[in-house]
């Protein structure tokens, strides 16, 4: 985490977690935040989901701590790299992944994406979730 911790995905299992991949270099990480924000805000307290932010930046938690507070991020910011977002299958910036509760990945999108194909995702996890009972 930003301010200290480790977060692991067995930790998380059970809920769908949305991971985006982005960098403070990245301009169009920028514009991918209030959409974030505003999924984030809207289901932080349902127990079904999990958003993630993990930074690519190499300068350190200092500068994507000041990054974080001017963009006004909500949702919880972890500290990766380069290698890690490739694991993912993050070929550019942002490219956010979202985790099935199995812990399995269900996709991922390169680029800006809004928070009503996140709200269409978080329904797939829900009604797959659903069928399989």
């Amino acid at each position: 985490r930003l301010e200290g911790g480790e977060v692991t995905l067995s930790d998380l299992r059970g809920k769908t977690v949305i991971i985006d991949f982005w960098a403070t270099w990245c301009p169009p990480c920028e514009f991918q935040v209030p959409e974030l924000n505003a999924f984030y805000e809207a289901h932080q307290d349902s127990g079904e989901v999990e958003v993630l932010g993990i930074s690519v930046d190499t300068e350190g938690p200092d500068v994507v701590g000041q990054w974080t507070t001017e963009k006004e991020v909500q949702y919880p910011i972890l500290m990766g790299d380069e290698d890690l977002a490739r694991r993912y299958g993050a070929l550019g910036f942002p490219t956010l992944v979202i985790i099935r509760p199995d812990g399995s990945i269900d996709s991922r999108h390169v680029g800006l994406i809004e928070r009503q194909q996140l709200e269409e995702a978080l329904e797939r996890q829900k009604a797959a979730s659903a069928a399989s009972t």
